[in-house]
């Protein structure tokens, strides 16, 4: 079994704007690539609706004047995959030393099969997808369009979207667990056709599901963050005391190439399971 030695820094819970929470996890994976002993896990929300878009998703696959005359703040991820909307969501980060007895498929396997157990906590009854992906049509698509190996399921149906980016020492893995059914409006900033926007809103009523439908009631994001942080800890050694955000800033390295709100770090990789 992978990191079952290892220790994770549980950050403590937060709700910051779209751009915070992107740099505090390039933070993190910058902090792990500095110094590997130790990794990283967060849970967090979104002060207001944000579009992520893939770290080399094209600049034209949202509607940019959608997005500003909703009052929607677009951001770049530091993983790959493609747009999703944030704001009826509760995402997780995980930083990892990268593992040197697995390889990056297993990785992510394990990682979803923590969040079923911590999910199922709370009665969700999930599965992970082991067979052939499922890829929408349209070239211009969200991250919810299609469902790949390794994902979190309902009834084969997408629960979890999340994304990787590869360090030399470190891998970061965060995702979107939407709580209700606000994720699938992505649609309306996407560059398509109206006809086509339509049509992927279909596929994606058809394809996808949210808490709140998988339990059959509203869910509190705190509430899936505890659960989900009582897995980890089933797994990883984690601090019982939640480290503040301020703190991460003391442990990045003073000097170098991987440093927050810079995107480079030493021959990166990047997974768009």
């Amino acid at each position: 079994m992978i990191w079952e030695s290892r220790q994770l820094k549980l950050l403590e819970y937060t709700r910051l704007d779209g751009r915070s929470n992107m740099d505090l996890d390039r933070a993190l994976l910058a902090a792990c690539e500095a110094a590997p002993e130790f990794g990283f896990l967060r849970f967090y929300t979104w002060v207001a609706p944000a579009l992520s878009m893939g770290r080399l998703e094209p600049e034209d696959a949202v509607d940019r004047t959608a997005a500003q005359r909703d009052g929607i703040t677009i951001v770049r991820r530091p993983t790959g995959g493609r747009t999703v909307l944030h704001g009826d969501d509760l995402t997780y980060t995980v930083v990892v030393p990268r593992p040197e007895d697995a390889g990056l498929q297993e990785t992510y396997n394990r990682l979803s099969e923590i969040l079923v157990e911590g999910l199922s906590a709370i009665g969700a009854s999930l599965d992970i997808e082991r067979g052939k992906t499922g890829r929408s049509r349209m070239v211009q698509k969200p991250c919810f369009a299609s469902v790949s190996r390794y994902e979190v399921t309902h009834k084969g149906r997408k629960l979890v979207g999340s994304a990787q980016r590869i360090g030399e020492r470190a891998v970061l893995q965060h995702g979107s667990i939407p709580l209700g059914r606000g994720y699938i409006d992505v649609v309306d900033y996407m560059n398509a056709p109206p006809a086509a926007r339509e049509r992927l809103r279909d596929e994606m009523r058809a394809c996808t599901s949210c808490l709140e439908e998988v339990l059959g009631k509203h869910i509190e994001a705190r509430q899936v963050a505890d659960a989900l942080a009582a897995a980890f800890r089933r797994v990883f050694r984690c601090d019982r005391e939640p480290l503040a955000v301020e703190s991460v800033y003391s442990l990045m390295p003073a000097e170098g190439e991987a440093r927050v709100g810079g995107t480079h770090i030493p021959n990166p990789g990047y997974k768009s399971p």
